[in-house]
Formats: C-alpha cells, sequence, structure tokens
C-alpha cells in the first residue's frame, strides 16, 4: 500500500494537479456568473461575471485573473478591487487561430490563477479558448475536449470552434509580453452593437416568459422601442452594412413587436419573427465578426 501511495505521489509531481482531474467540468452554483464550470484545479470558465455578485463569488473562490474572449471590455476596475487582474484577448465566432490559442495558452499558465476565463454567456467562445488552452498544456487529453464543450451547451453549430477544439494537441508555448496582455482590447462599432443588442434581447426575453406584464423598470413595448434602434444603429456599422437584408428584417420585427405591445395586440407572431430573424442573421454573419 505504502509503494502505491508513494507511485501515486510521484505521478502526481510528474504531471500536475491538474492532470488527475475528472474529465467532465464540475458545474459550480453561484450568484453573478452564469454557467460556471471548474475545468481544471487552476483553471474555471463561465459567462461574464454581473457587478457585484459575480466578481464577489470569483474573489471567493479564489480567481486572480479574470480573461475575456468576449468583444465587449472586461470591468477591469471591478476585478482589481477584489485582487483580480482583467486581460481582454476577444475572439469571434469562426474559430480560434493557433496564434491565439497559444496566446491564450500561455496567459492561462503564467497569470497568477486560479484563472477564470469567459465570454457572454459561457458557452461557445469562453469554453473552446479553455479547452483549448488545457489541452495545449497538457492539463486534459485532447479526446476529452469536445465532450468538454458538451457541458458547457454549445451551439453545434459554431463548427470552427468545435474544429479547434478538437484539433488541438499538446506543444510548448512561448511566454507573451505583458503588453500583449491588455484590459481592454480595441473592438469595432459593430461588435459592441451587437452586444447591446443581445443584452436587449436578453431583457425581452424574460418578459416574454412572464407574458409580457412589467417587471421592475422594464416596460415591454419600451424595451422593443430599444432594441429596435440599436438594429438601426447597427445597419450604421460598416460590417452590418454588408448584410442589409438581415438587419432590416429583423428591424421590421422589432417594429411590430414595439406595435403590438403598445395597442395592447397579440405580441407572440412579431415576437417569433423577431427571435427567428436573430437566428437567421447570426447563422449567416456571426464568422464575419
Amino acid at each position: 500500500m505504502r509503494c502505491l501511495i508513494c507511485f501515486f505521489v510521484m505521478l502526481y509531481c510528474l504531471l500536475g494537479a491538474d492532470s488527475l482531474l475528472a474529465a467532465e467540468p464540475e458545474a459550480l452554483a453561484v450568484d453573478g456568473v452564469p454557467n460556471l464550470h471548474r475545468i481544471t484545479s487552476g483553471l474555471l470558465c463561465g459567462g461574464a461575471p454581473q457587478e457585484p455578485a459575480g466578481f464577489d463569488a470569483l474573489a471567493a473562490l479564489g480567481v486572480r485573473t479574470v480573461i475575456s474572449v468576449d468583444g465587449a471590455v472586461p470591468a477591469a476596475t471591478a476585478c482589481a478591487l477584489r485582487g483580480m487582474r482583467a486581460v481582454h484577448l476577444p475572439l469571434g465566432y469562426d474559430g480560434i487561430t493557433s496564434t491565439q490559442a497559444d496566446l491564450i495558452a500561455a496567459a492561462v499558465r503564467d497569470l497568477p490563477g486560479p484563472v477564470f476565463l469567459h465570454c457572454h454567456h459561457g458557452r461557445h467562445r469562453g469554453p473552446a479558448a479553455a479547452v483549448t488552452a488545457a489541452i495545449i498544456l497538457g492539463w486534459i487529453p485532447p479526446a476529452e475536449g469536445p465532450p468538454a464543450l458538451t457541458t458547457f451547451g454549445i451551439d453545434p453549430h459554431y463548427l470552427g470552434l468545435i474544429a479547434t477544439v478538437a484539433a488541438a494537441r499538446p506543444h510548448d508555448v512561448l511566454s507573451v509580453p505583458d503588453t500583449e496582455l491588455p484590459a481592454a482590447a480595441p473592438v469595432t462599432a459593430t461588435v459592441t452593437t451587437m452586444l447591446a443588442i443581445d443584452d436587449r434581447n436578453q431583457v425581452l426575453k424574460r418578459l416574454a416568459a412572464g407574458d409580457w406584464k412589467k417587471q421592475a423598470d422594464q416596460e415591454p413595448a419600451q424595451e422593443a422601442l430599444l432594441l429596435r434602434e440599436l438594429l438601426v444603429e447597427l445597419s450604421r456599422t460598416p460590417a452590418a452594412q454588408a448584410w442589409p437584408q438581415a438587419v432590416r428584417t429583423a428591424t421590421e420585427a422589432a417594429t411590430t413587436l414595439e406595435q403590438n405591445l403598445r395597442a395592447g395586440a397579440d405580441p407572440a407572431q412579431a415576437w417569433r419573427a423577431l427571435q427567428q430573424s436573430c437566428r437567421d442573421c447570426h447563422d449567416q454573419h456571426r464568422d464575419q465578426l
């Protein structure tokens, strides 16, 4: 028995603590951090933390570095107040290049840990980046990468992200200069507006689930109006001008939804049309962001 214990201690030292963890990410239920999972002892992944509960929860878990791969600039001040560093390495939906993957892996390895890596909802870009980094660093075997993605609920239509994880293999990565790990990377107006549209759409989903009754300071017709204005703003951004019909269809659906809500008419059909237009636009053009 003593020899067996010594063998496992030696294996632990040779491979590292993270290599002996279970393959399936561990779900953690905390306030303010959606879809939070622990991938290894030094790496967590989930959705964007909300102030103040989400950042408090991460600090309580011992997180020291927060890496965002989302388009939105992370809340560096909220992190700093809790002794955490914020790093912004935004990714697209079309996949992760080898250069980006190595940069993220180096950041996860070299920055103070545990590291929390996130995207907006914690289902697609964030998990793909985190799992890819863990494979590159040898923390989880390559075969366990694709199954790990399903734990986060990734949409199977994100073929580029899924392919990135499937192709990932362990290899050495160079440390990166601190200048390549900014707290806020530049993002386009299209990305910024799309993030605002997504946030407004989440509000409308909650209102729809509540049978379109006013909730707190959220009035359904007003929220539909704000979404419509954001879609108009989106149409003015350079990238979206390449796909005007998709934006026009969504804008018309949001306009009809607002009108129906103000008139007391059944909003169900307009709401379904709006959601479908958003799905169609996202399916066709997300890889261009």
